[in-house]
């Protein structure tokens, strides 16, 4: 309701600084107001249209994290089925992307028949909620590019992966479980894997 009040009203402002700036009849100074005002309210448009960090940026570093868990996976299994065992370095599987991100801190453990996967929430991974350059109605190509003034700590999930193997008949395959935390924290999640069952631990739940 706020941000549909805001669009309203900032509107009304570019309509009625347009009209002022286009008119012949306007003097000198109405125009100026115009121009004002045609600024302003594209700039109270661009503020009621923009999705918070919570409901657009924080969504996206989810996902990102929980592909890249989930990738580490799958790529566990490859390493498994070529070389008979898992690897216990990011840097072998060949994913692309570094241990440390702006957001996350991704690891892996390994045991004789399993391997972990962690994507955690860094603790000092922050947000930028307000950039030199928000005020700006034309300049930015997306939102907060310029320097940050004013920035939240991150709300992300910390990830968990699980790749174990399991014998059927006369051959060993394997099989992945993805735990995600059930609520934001830099706590790195603690699966376990006994007797061929993966339990994603308190703080956590799987994911399909």
């Amino acid at each position: 309701m706020y941000d549909l009040l805001l669009l309203i009203i900032g509107l009304v402002l570019f309509v009625i600084g347009l009209v002022w700036l286009t008119s012949s009849t306007s003097s000198k100074r109405f125009r100026m107001f115009g121009l004002v005002l045609l600024i302003l309210g594209l700039w109270v448009c661009k503020v009621s249209l923009r999705c918070s960090i919570i409901e657009c940026e924080q969504p996206v570093i989810h996902a990102t994290a929980r592909q890249r868990v989930g990738l580490m996976n799958r790529s566990q299994q490859a390493y498994y089925f070529e070389h008979g065992k898992f690897s216990d370095s990011l840097q072998k599987l060949g994913l692309g992307f570094q241990p440390t991100s702006e957001q996350f801190v991704y690891s892996i453990r390994t045991t004789t028949d399993a391997a972990f996967q962690y994507g955690t929430t860094r603790p000092d991974c922050r947000l930028c909620e307000v950039s030199l350059y928000d005020w700006l109605p034309f300049w930015q190509a997306s939102w907060h590019s310029g320097p940050c003034l004013s920035s939240i700590h991150c709300k992300s999930q910390s990830y968990a992966g699980v790749v174990y193997t399991q014998r059927l008949a006369d051959e060993i395959t394997t099989k992945s479980v993805l735990c995600e935390a059930k609520a934001p924290g830099t706590v790195q999640l603690n699966p376990t894997y006994r007797n061929g069952i993966v339990n994603c631990g308190p703080d956590a739940k799987e994911l399909e």
